[in-house]
């Protein structure tokens, strides 16, 4: 009967050790089949252009950056964004460039005063103009046809570059309605890895089929076209950061007070309408 009994207890020891085997045996395949919290989405896009996002998140861009950019191949209608996603449009599509490159102009083309400005659309102080002093400006000046603005992409990086070729690609009475939405929903795009299908998705919905969406961002014309006019623009206005706008005579770079706007457009007008002088004949 001794025996019996160490015979059982030793058969117990032996099963509650097998338990406790297969119990962490188990517990590490689980383990090792989570995933890692360190897992990120690939980018779409190069090194340099990830970098040069989380730079342009923390302030002001610098012309310095373009190189990059260059690396990387009627009346206003309102737009809104929306959740729902558009069907795909399948086939070829073609754009044509030229309307893509015509200027876009808001206000009264025969206004006394133009006010030029030129902007990278993931830039921040872009978006913190566009939403907080340009309607005040639209108001006072742009509304009571003292002066028009003509706007001007200086992308800094790839995604501004992509945004402006969307923008351009749209039916020409929703541009300034996209430019606006892209401003104003920078944090949801301008610095995320999957950019690109916010633009898609929101191009689809201002009118812009996926296949022509497509067509015009791999447009290597309308890219080097609105790089040149950038160099042409940095060459003559001495554009180091943006936002910059041209007024006349008048240089505004930065975060400018609405004041500076107004001064600068009332400055211009009396410029303009001041009587030329007649060369001296002694």
């Amino acid at each position: 009967m001794p025996n019996r009994s160490k015979i059982i207890a030793i058969v117990l020891l032996l099963a509650i050790c097998a338990i406790g085997l297969f119990s962490n045996m188990f517990s590490t395949q689980f383990v090792a089949s989570e995933p890692s919290s360190d897992s990120t989405t690939p980018y779409i896009g190069s090194t340099e252009a990830v970098e040069l996002v989380a730079a342009e998140s923390e302030g002001a861009h610098s012309a310095n950056e373009i190189e990059i950019a260059e690396e990387t191949p009627a009346e206003e209608e309102e737009f809104f964004e929306s959740d729902t996603t558009p069907a795909e449009t399948t086939g070829t599509a073609t754009i044509d460039v030229k309307a893509a490159l015509k200027e876009r102009r808001i206000g009264n083309p025969d206004a006394p005063v133009t006010i030029y400005e030129f902007a990278s659309l993931t830039c921040g102080h872009c978006g913190h103009f566009h939403k907080d002093m340009f309607p005040q400006l639209k108001e006072q000046s742009i509304d009571t046809g003292k002066a028009s603005l003509v706007f001007n992409d200086f992308p800094l990086n790839k995604p501004a570059l992509e945004a402006s070729m969307t923008a351009r690609c749209l039916p020409e009475g929703r541009y300034f309605s996209f430019i606006k939405l892209l401003f104003e929903t920078q944090d949801d795009w301008a610095y995320d890895a999957n950019y690109i299908k916010y633009l898609k998705q929101n191009a689809q919905l201002a009118g812009l089929s996926g296949a022509e969406f497509d067509a015009c961002i791999n447009n290597e014309e309308l890219r080097d076209g609105i790089l040149a006019r950038m160099k042409s623009a940095q060459e003559k206005y001495e554009i180091n950061s943006t936002p910059t706008f041209a007024i006349g005579e008048t240089m505004l770079r930065g975060g400018m007070p609405l004041k500076s706007f107004t001064k600068a457009v009332d400055d211009a007008a009396k410029a303009k309408a001041a009587p030329e002088t007649e060369p001296s004949t002694e």
